[in-house]
């Protein structure tokens, strides 16, 4: 990308004398509130921040499964890291001052296709189909809300939902499930 240069790379080291990669700032700082996602689906707020935790782990667990092929396109063959106490930072083993302007391009279209792969997958619109798809919204769903039977793949919160109203009807409350 014309115009980026060599000190607009960012470094990263986890500890004082670990070594300092090269890095991309992967956190995420624009994610759809529980109220939000609340009023989306009409389920309580509990359910919602459960739903909105359950989507943000789906998310990272997409973006961390995906990157190893963007970072193939640009920089092929190198190694790369989750760094960071939360992984909000993608490390490669790289040293930046033995670029030159075609790598330095490619360390620049990395970092874009990076942090629109972070934005996409955590953008509302796929948050919403996320949380929708695995019924995240529904009381007493769990993070792997599918299991699979005889009779094909069952969600586990309508499989509570069910057991909560025979319950019920049998006059039998109190139980949470």
């Amino acid at each position: 990308m014309k115009g980026y240069k060599k000190g607009a790379v960012e470094f990263h080291n986890d500890r004082l004398y670990s070594p300092r990669r090269p890095a991309i700032n992967v956190k995420v700082y624009s994610f759809p509130s529980a109220a939000k996602i609340a009023a989306r689906f009409n389920c309580s707020e509990s359910q919602a921040e459960k739903a909105g935790e359950f989507a943000f782990n789906m998310a990272c667990r997409a973006f961390w499964e995906s990157v190893g092929d963007i970072i193939s396109k640009y920089f092929p063959g190198v190694k790369w890291y989750q760094g960071g106490r939360s992984g909000g930072w993608l490390e490669l083993e790289s040293d930046p001052k033995t670029w030159d302007g075609i790598r330095l391009n490619h360390w620049a279209l990395l970092e874009r296709a990076v942090k629109a792969e972070v934005k996409y997958l955590t953008s509302e619109s796929v948050i919403f189909e996320d949380i929708e798809a695995n019924k995240w919204y529904m009381e007493g769903a769990e993070e792997f809300n599918f299991i699979d039977s005889l009779n094909g793949p069952r969600c586990i919160a309508e499989e509570k939902q069910k057991a909560r109203e025979l319950l019920t009807q049998n006059g039998i409350v109190g139980i949470r499930l």
